[in-house]
């Protein structure tokens, strides 16, 4: 019986003394207990997962994907706890008022008793709950699942201090995900609250400083962390802010500082891995300092004769080729960055460094092959979280089009002159081959493999040519970039059976190598016979032909990578007059007369070398379309001039258009195509002449215009916007005056701003807290929206109908809560479920507050 009364007397849709210490003690001891110990659990995953050296520290390592990986199971079980707890403990019921004894007077409610019967929830760990599943999501990386959470302890929690954990974990969120300024904004409502709690002070400043780091405003971080060092008891914490603090000097070049941070670094006792990386980076600040080299060669040899840091050897190694950099002693350096990558036996992140400053110096120098096979090298191993990875990526795919072109020269021009000796000759010289392929091969055996397992085997210093009198497959050169491809491929598989397979149990089958040898049927494979050789090489005048065809195309080729992507002109020239030379009458040598004419009239300035190939090109191809641009001495000056007239033409065609004067904007598409049919901007100048005639009714005129957009120009920015239109000419919903004030059974409040303004947080926070207050039971809804490239819209929703989203425009309006946000930052408006529907396919604006303007904006006040 006492069981019985006592579960109905702990109902959650009872509120009394007894039912809220029941739930409250459940709540943590049964479930919250456990969830938070999950979390604690992930958090100590995160602290003791060792970090990369090499790179500038994340001021919240948390941030990191595979550490969000790794924590992925820990939070998900706090999820879990904290959602059922919630489900099964929140008590929202409102408890009974006390009335008054009889014969005694109602006395009116103190202020502690109207917060309490004002609260929408009543048990105390349930806020607890909410900000577990924000901190929980933002650990695992769902920082959407993240900011749902934490913008409801916003909603339901509003004057408790809970909110403001919510803010500073939503700027938390806001800056993981690239979103600067509106992290910036939340911490400032934060700080700008005199009610804010003092213990997140310091938490504020270190998420100022995350910020700062990631938007390279480094003595702004280095500032913010300087102060949030010296309020910091925590050993360990304060160890590793001092050294991110201290990298940040490095990159600022203050050398005397770094190195005096990393010192302290040094005796506060850290991990050996952090000493040992402080010390080395000490070394590097000294680069920067007023110190000599000598002194810094004296601690890198030390730490190098250490034992304790054979481990490190090629962090080590790596500093003194830096030194050697910098008193211009290539050489050495180069010597020195070479034994980094020999001892860069686990550390891929060094490893990774050590190639692509070898990369780096060989590009320098022009020596785009062993560039070519460092950047390689680098992609293999190089993580893509590095800082530069894209432009590096990037020179490294230019880099990869060169050297193609370049081997395919080679190699067509090393089987051309094996083709071209005698047979008797020819055989003799591929047995000598085969040969020597079979002594190497012996005595490889013998070394036990020394020269392939030799990490040298991928870094000669060749020179760029390729065919210096060896054959393509035996050149040591050829087979190092055949390696780094493999590389590149495949990554670093052992020497075993099965090597290409994740899965080593599973074994090929028959029917697979009877499809691969059907596959290879008619080649030779055996490197051993003669055939082998001899299959491609060619024999004949039509082989020839078509080997020279490639040859001719692959020095086009590089000519244009050189120029283009690599701004190396001198290779450029020297590519297409080799072009020219040997296939005087190759089809493409006109396009290299052309190449060359260009490069010396626009780049190199070189009037009369341009004008010379401006009058070979008249002379020798007098019909071609070069030969008529070139017959106007003047052409690429129009050529540059009607660029600009075309921009003018656009510019006041878009203004037009704004305007609503669309016979303007018809007459001015019409010009710029009289000047080109083809011009750049031809794609816009068809959707605004499109629009136009949709705006004046013409909308046959209009499909037809936005059709042929979408033919000529169908991977262009512009084209899923005129494919929006034509949809909706095509369903037949296509209205010209679009818009209806037709009554219907939804209404937002909306709020236009520009996409970039950072103010639109702050509105939209401003609203959920205003609407959170004064109608707590109608549950509105707050969210921006993207409309297109410039503009956002918040909208709260819904409203039942007209009426009453007009008097919600009113109160919001004479409350005075957006009065901190400048009046001319937005625009506030009512729109219908239906003209809202439109307004999101076709985005314009401004025809929405015209037509909001004409019906409805006479009953605002």
């Amino acid at each position: 019986m006492f069981v019985t009364i006592l579960f109905f007397s702990c109902s959650t849709e009872k509120n009394t003394a007894l039912s809220r210490f029941y739930h409250n003690t459940t709540a943590y001891f049964n479930i919250y207990f456990n969830g938070n110990e999950s979390f604690k659990n992930g958090i100590k995953t995160v602290e003791n997962t060792s970090e990369d050296y090499t790179q500038l520290l994340p001021v919240y390592k948390a941030e990191r994907k595979d550490i969000q990986s790794a924590v992925s199971s820990d939070m998900d079980k706090a999820i879990k706890k904290a959602v059922k707890m919630i489900k099964m403990h929140s008590i929202t019921a409102k408890p009974k008022r006390k009335e008054p004894k009889k014969g005694k007077r109602a006395y009116g409610l103190t202020a502690k008793e109207k917060a309490f019967y004002a609260k929408t929830e009543y048990n105390k760990y349930v806020d607890d709950a909410y900000l577990l599943i924000g901190k929980a999501h933002y650990y695992k990386g769902d920082y959407i699942g993240g900011l749902k959470s934490l913008h409801l302890i916003i909603n339901k929690f509003r004057n408790e201090e809970i909110k403001f954990d919510a803010l500073y974990w939503i700027a938390r969120i806001k800056s993981a995900d690239g979103n600067y300024s509106e992290a910036v904004n939340y911490l400032q409502l934060i700080s700008d609250d005199a009610k804010h709690p003092a213990r997140l002070n310091l938490a504020i400043d270190k998420c100022y400083a995350n910020i700062y780091v990631k938007q390279k405003k480094y003595p702004e971080a280095i500032e913010k962390l300087d102060f949030i060092i010296s309020k910091t008891k925590n050993k360990k914490d304060k160890a590793r802010l001092k050294y991110i603090t201290a990298q940040l000097n490095q990159k600022i070049n203050n050398g005397d500082k770094a190195i005096k941070l990393f010192s302290e670094v040094v005796k506060m006792n850290p991990p050996y891995e952090m000493a040992f990386n402080a010390k080395i980076n000490m070394a590097k600040a000294f680069l920067n300092s007023s110190e000599g080299s000598a002194k810094i060669r004296k601690i890198l040899n030390k730490m190098l004769n250490d034992d304790k840091n054979i481990d490190f050897q090629d962090q080590i190694y790596y500093v003194l080729a830096g030194i050697e950099q910098k008193e211009n002693k290539e050489q050495s350096a180069i010597q020195y960055y070479k034994m980094s990558v020999k001892k860069s036996i686990s550390n891929d992140n060094q490893k990774a460094l050590s190639y692509l400053a070898l990369a780096e110096i060989y590009f320098k120098n022009r020596k785009y092959l062993p560039a070519g096979n460092y950047f390689d090298s680098t992609m293999t191993v190089l993580k893509k979280n590095y800082p530069d990875y894209a432009v590096i990526s990037k020179k490294a795919r230019n880099i990869k089009e060169l050297t193609d072109n370049l081997k395919l020269i080679s190699y067509e021009d090393s089987v051309q002159r094996v083709a071209t000796m005698d047979p008797s000759k020819r055989i003799a010289y591929i047995e000598s081959i085969i040969a020597k392929l079979k002594s190497d091969e012996l005595a490889e055996k013998n070394a036990g493999m020394s020269r392939y397992r030799n990490s040298e085997f991928i870094q000669g210093d060749y020179s760029q040519n390729l065919s210096a009198g060896k054959w393509y497959f035996y050149n040591p050169q050829a087979i190092s970039i055949g390696k780094s491809e493999f590389l590149k491929i495949w990554g670093k598989r052992k020497l075993e059976d099965h090597w290409r397979r994740k899965n080593k149990q599973v074994i090929i089958s028959e029917n697979e190598e009877e499809e691969t040898s059907k596959e290879d049927s008619g080649r030779v494979t055996d490197n051993k016979k003669i055939e082998y050789y001899l299959q491609d090489l060619p024999l004949t005048d039509s082989l020839i032909k078509i080997s020279n065809q490639r040859i001719a195309k692959a020095y086009y080729n590089a000519g244009i990578v050189y120029e283009r992507k690599m701004n190396d002109y001198p290779e450029a020239k020297k590519s297409y007059q080799t072009l020219i030379k040997r296939f005087p009458k190759n089809e493409l040598t006109l396009e290299a007369y052309f190449n060359l004419y260009l490069l010396n009239y626009k780049i190199l300035n070189n009037k009369s070398q341009a004008e010379k190939y401006r009058i070979i090109i008249l002379k020798k191809y007098p019909y071609s379309k070069y030969a008529q641009i070139l017959s106007d001495p003047n052409y690429l000056v129009k050529l540059k001039q009607n660029k600009k007239t075309i921009d003018n033409l656009y510019e006041e065609a878009y203004t037009a258009y704004k305007k609503e004067k669309y016979n303007d904007v018809i007459s001015k598409t019409k010009e710029a195509f009289k000047i080109s049919k083809e011009n750049y901007l031809a794609p816009k100048f068809l959707f605004l002449e499109g629009m136009a005639e949709g705006s004046m009714g013409k909308q046959n005129e209009m499909k037809s215009l936005l059709e042929e957009l979408l033919k000529k120009y169908p991977k262009d920015e512009i084209s899923p916007r005129a494919q929006n239109v034509v949809n909706l000419l095509n369903s037949g919903k296509y209205d010209p005056n679009y818009y209806t004030d037709k009554p219907d059974s939804a209404y937002f409040y909306i709020i236009i701003t520009a996409k970039n303004d950072s103010t639109k947080n702050i509105i939209k926070y401003l609203l959920t807290t205003y609407n959170a207050r004064t109608f707590p039971k109608e549950k509105m809804e707050t969210e921006i929206i993207n409309l297109n490239d410039n503009q956002s819209v918040i909208a709260v929703k819904t409203f039942a109908d007209y009426k009453s989203s007009l008097s919600y425009m009113n109160k919001i309006s004479n409350s005075g809560k957006l009065s901190r946000v400048p009046a001319s930052n937005y625009i506030p408006l009512i729109i219908s479920s239906q003209n809202f529907k439109k307004l999101k396919k076709l985005p314009i604006t401004k025809k929405y507050i015209k037509f909001y303007n004409n019906n409805y904006s006479e009953n605002y006040n």
